[in-house]
């Protein structure tokens, strides 16, 4: 319980400090790329715009490794990998003497 908290305050720290410096740099900014530009645009916006697209592919690359791995296992297919029981005992374990090869 006390681990949510702590990011949920992280969390919210750190939003302050993105609000604080997208606040402070309300400045006009010309943002070029390519061939495409914009004459002016606050900065705020530039930092907020970055800070989101950041989130976007943060997001998208733990989705795209999870899914590569096979996701996380749902419940259904976690009981779904066990072996059905059979009614047959189970074989016992060979005891560390037993594993060793003799030297005789």
């Amino acid at each position: 319980m006390a681990g949510r908290w702590l990011k949920l305050i992280g969390r919210v720290v750190i939003l302050i400090l993105i609000v604080v410096v997208a606040l402070q740099n309300r400045g006009g900014v010309q943002l070029r790329a390519f061939w495409w530009a914009l004459p002016h645009v606050p900065l705020a916006v530039v930092v907020l715009l970055a800070v989101l697209v950041g989130i976007i592919l943060g997001g998208l690359g733990v989705w795209w490794s999870q899914f590569r791995r096979g996701g996380l296992p749902s419940v259904g297919r976690e009981t779904a990998s066990f072996p059905e029981p059979t009614s047959e005992p189970a074989a016992p374990a060979l005891s560390a003497q037993e594993t060793k090869p003799s030297d005789e």
